[in-house]
C-alpha cells in the first residue's frame, strides 16, 4: 500500500514541470489577449486528449483516480504544447525582432533574421507620438491647456497663482 502511495507521489511530483510551463504560458496568452485561441486550444485538447486517454486509462485501470490523473497530464501536455507553438511561433519573431533591430540601429549593424530572435527587416514608420488621456480628453473637448498650469508646463500647484 505504502508503495502505490510512493508511486503515485512521484508520478505527481513528475507532472510538476509541465504544470508550471503550462501556467506560465497560460500568462503569456492572456498577456497577448489571445482568448480565441486558448478556448480553441483547450476544446480541441479535451476532446481529442482528454476524453479519448480518460477512456483508455479506465479501460487499462481500475483506479479511476490514477486514469483521472492520467487524462489530466495527457491534457497538460497538449496544453503546454500548444501554447509553445502560439507563443514561439506567432508572437516571439516579432517581440525579439523588435529588440534586435533595435539593438542592430544601435549598433550600426543590420539584423539578417538568422535566428529566432532576429526577424527579417521591415521598413521603420514612423510612431506617433504618446500622448496621455488628459491630453487626448482635452484635444477632444477643444480645450488647449488644462486649468491652472502655465504655458510652460510648470507650476499649477496650491501655491498663490
Amino acid at each position: 500500500h505504502e508503495r502505490r502511495i510512493l508511486t503515485a507521489r512521484l508520478r505527481a511530483g513528475a507532472l510538476q514541470p509541465v504544470n508550471a510551463l503550462v501556467f506560465v504560458y497560460d500568462g503569456l496568452i492572456y498577456a497577448v489577449r489571445a482568448f480565441g485561441f486558448l478556448r480553441n486550444a483547450l476544446l480541441l485538447g479535451v476532446c481529442c486528449t482528454f476524453a479519448p486517454a480518460l477512456a483508455l486509462a479506465k479501460t487499462l485501470s481500475p483506479s479511476s483516480l490514477l486514469a483521472i490523473w492520467a487524462a489530466k497530464a495527457a491534457l497538460n501536455f497538449w496544453r503546454c504544447g500548444s501554447a509553445l507553438l502560439l507563443i514561439h511561433v506567432r508572437h516571439w519573431p516579432h517581440w525579439g525582432g523588435g529588440r534586435a533591430q533595435a539593438s542592430a540601429q544601435a549598433s550600426g549593424s543590420h539584423a539578417t533574421g538568422t535566428g529566432p530572435l532576429l526577424a527579417p527587416q521591415q521598413p521603420q514608420q514612423p510612431q506617433e507620438e504618446r500622448r496621455s488621456y488628459g491630453d487626448l480628453f482635452r484635444e477632444a473637448s477643444g480645450e488647449s491647456e488644462p486649468q491652472g498650469r502655465e504655458a510652460g508646463g510648470q507650476g499649477g500647484g496650491a501655491g498663490g497663482e
